[in-house]
């Protein structure tokens, strides 16, 4: 407000001087209006934050996977000797936590997957960079990847496990 104002406050039995607070009005809705832009703002950044916390915590759970040789196999035998545990690299595994690997004999059924631990495993308790079984005798296995706690097959290797080398100086 502009100009002069005169004020004036008295009591009967008040010997003493009444204090006054003056406002300018004009500076109270201009203060309002940043409060509430204030507040706004606010509000849009916090919701922005829990954005990008829900976005970070979902590329975290399922990260983009790196990126393959695309002429790699989908399973990389890397040893298959009698006598040794056979090693192996799966390059495309399934994303599901059910998934799991097996090594089957020649001409066995996907059913006939064996037991836990010896001739199969959950994809999610192994390092599929450089996964093995227990060793087995030479000849003809393969080697099934399954997207779902079922038998639905990703992909599958078949190979042979090559006998031992003899080697006359060791044991």
């Amino acid at each position: 407000m502009a100009g002069y104002t005169d004020i004036s406050a008295s009591r009967s039995d008040a010997s003493y001087p009444i204090p006054m607070w003056i406002q300018d009005g004009e500076r109270v809705v201009e203060a309002m209006g940043l409060m509430i832009a204030g507040s706004i703002m606010s509000g849009i950044g916090s919701l922005s934050l829990v954005g990008l916390g829900i976005t970070r915590k979902v590329f975290k759970a399922n990260p983009t996977p790196a990126r393959k040789d695309p002429k790699a196999p989908a399973i990389e035998v890397l040893e298959a000797i009698e006598g040794r545990p056979v090693r192996f690299r799966i390059n495309d595994p399934p994303r599901s936590s059910s998934a799991w690997v097996a090594i089957y004999p020649f001409g066995a059924s996907d059913e006939d997957h064996g037991e836990e631990g010896e001739r199969w495993k959950w994809l999610e308790d192994l390092d599929v960079s450089d996964a093995s079984f227990p060793e087995r005798r030479k000849g003809t296995v393969s080697i099934r990847v399954f997207s779902d706690g079922g038998h639905t097959l990703h992909s599958r290797a078949d190979f042979d496990i090559s006998p031992k080398e003899e080697r006359w100086w060791e044991d």
